[in-house]
């Protein structure tokens, strides 16, 4: 009897352990999401930020060429944004391919 209550005991540490193990594997996962995230939203406004910069300065511009050159300060600019966002895509796309990899390794590691 002493056998199968210290089976018991065990298995129920055990079986905590594993719930702290799991609890800490999805924060981990939730929070490197929501960093992406973030840092993405952060870009995206100091690239708004640039346009709107770009925009006014078109706006003010006198010449043709000051103007040709602003035209192209800004088409660089989108093509940046265009490089972030699959940056971004992939950075995320990559977080989220990870998971099932990472869970599956804790599983077996735990059990």
């Amino acid at each position: 009897m002493t056998g199968v209550l210290s089976f018991f005991t065990n298995l129920a540490k055990r079986q905590e352990l594993l719930k702290k193990r799991v609890e800490e594997f999805e924060v981990n996962y939730n929070g490197e999401v929501e960093d992406c995230e973030k840092d993405f939203e952060d870009t995206c406004e100091r690239n708004e930020n640039r346009m709107k910069e770009l925009h006014g300065e078109i706006d003010d511009a006198a010449h043709h060429e000051t103007l040709d050159e602003l035209k192209q300060q800004t088409f660089d600019h989108l093509d940046q944004m265009a490089v972030g966002y699959r940056d971004h895509a992939d950075q995320l796309l990559g977080i989220h391919n990870r998971y099932p990899g990472e869970a599956q390794a804790l599983i077996r590691k735990e059990t």
